[in-house]
């Protein structure tokens, strides 16, 4: 996990950061689970998880995400960082 998403998910409610967590846990075991869809124009990744989304990349031997947030920015982060 990027330095910028674990800042990011520090400043969620807590709640929801153990929602993400679990979900973090669940792309650790099984890198495509339901519910993922590719990003156009990325070679990226973005999973679902209520109003946040997890951005990744998955290569063959692991999974690097590099932006965690509300689906409100994490589409403007992304067109920063990339």
């Amino acid at each position: 996990m990027s330095p910028l998403a674990e800042k990011k998910l520090k400043k969620i409610h807590r709640l929801d950061q153990f929602i993400l967590y679990k979900k973090l846990k669940v792309l650790e075991n099984k890198p495509e689970p339901s519910g993922v869809k590719k990003l156009k124009g990325y070679n990226l990744f973005r999973l679902r998880v209520g109003k946040y989304r997890i951005v990744y990349e998955r290569t063959a031997t692991k999974v690097y995400v590099p932006i965690i947030g509300h689906r409100r920015e994490v589409y403007n982060l992304l067109k920063r960082l990339f």
